[in-house]
């Protein structure tokens, strides 16, 4: 094209402006990392998920002590969360009178209730759904029948907490002295806790006349690890997320080492008597299957014995 025509064209385009917004890469990363920091977070409790109230008429002064917020109306979670936070970022006290057939709990509910809460997480790994919706199974019998706490699990939770207990990160279970429980507590948390059914399981006498060396070995190391009560880190509340990958294989080697420790008659008792659930059909399709799976089930024998040796 010759330079008079091209300079005709410039002409006549003039300066047209385009509405394209260039990003730098470098720079957009940068200012999305706090956002995908947070946004990637499992547990989440924030300020809006606490009610923090007073039943008191127009009284709405911060709390002094978590003592004060309880006998004021606000949850033991709330409070609790609430005295977590630094002073000045605390949620504004709010004044809610209570409704017709409102009763808020007395402490001696809310302690039960808080047991209740943290039952669920021992025994089964998680809080008590906030909403009902949500529940499944019954509650435990021990709660139950032996506490005598009643109610859904919705009910009982929302005496203790405003926000589904799920969202936040609840390693606090650990630190608790089981030592300091009630002697049924205390006898009911022996008999085991979430992650263990499995684990637990191969402390069962076994109709197995003639087993493997591995299969004894693995047994008899497991049977002892047992003995040093709650292992964090297989804990579904307490586990690391770097660990949840090792903890996974090891159930799963724990079902190999069950597969030649006992008879199939063995499983299938335990089965009925709820000492073990969806492992059976692995088992069923194992026994059956070809060498090659005995030869896994002997690798997996020894790799579960390597893997106590990391959690002793």
């Amino acid at each position: 094209m010759a330079e008079s025509a091209k300079r005709i064209l410039n002409q006549a385009i003039g300066d047209i402006a385009f509405e394209d917004i260039h990003f730098d890469a470098a720079s957009v990363g940068y200012i999305f990392q706090k956002f995908a920091s947070e946004g990637s977070k499992r547990y989440r409790v924030t300020k809006a998920d606490l009610h923090i109230i007073n039943r008191t008429a127009n009284n709405v002064a911060p709390y002094l002590t978590i003592k004060d917020a309880i006998a004021g109306g606000t949850r033991l979670f709330d409070a609790m969360a609430y005295f977590a936070m630094n002073a000045a970022d605390r949620p504004t006290v709010v004044h809610v009178a209570l409704q017709t057939g409102e009763i808020d709990p007395d402490i001696n509910e809310i302690a039960r209730s808080f047991f209740f809460v943290y039952f669920y997480l021992i025994s089964r790994g998680r809080a008590p759904a906030f909403n009902q919706a949500d529940a499944t199974g019954m509650p435990p019998a021990f709660l139950t029948r032996v506490l005598s706490i009643t109610g859904t699990e919705s009910e009982i939770v929302k005496k203790v907490a405003s926000f589904d207990i799920n969202k936040m990160d609840n390693r606090w279970i650990k630190y608790i002295d089981n030592t300091l429980l009630g002697t049924e507590a205390i006898n009911r948390l022996a008999l085991g806790n979430a992650g263990y059914r499995l684990a637990s399981a191969l402390s069962q006498p076994t109709r197995q006349i003639n087993i493997a060396p591995a299969a004894i070995n693995a047994q008899a190391s497991i049977v002892k690890l047992l003995e040093k009560g709650a292992l964090w880190d297989v804990h579904p509340v307490t586990r690391t997320p770097e660990f949840l990958s090792l903890v996974k294989n090891f159930n799963k080697n724990l079902e190999n080492v069950m597969m030649y420790y006992f008879t199939q008659q063995d499983l299938e008792d335990m089965k009925n008597n709820k000492k073990i659930f969806k492992m059976q059909l692995m088992i069923q399709i194992s026994w059956n299957g070809a060498i090659g799976m005995i030869t896994l089930g002997i690798d997996s024998m020894m790799s579960c014995l390597d893997l106590i040796n990391v959690l002793r």
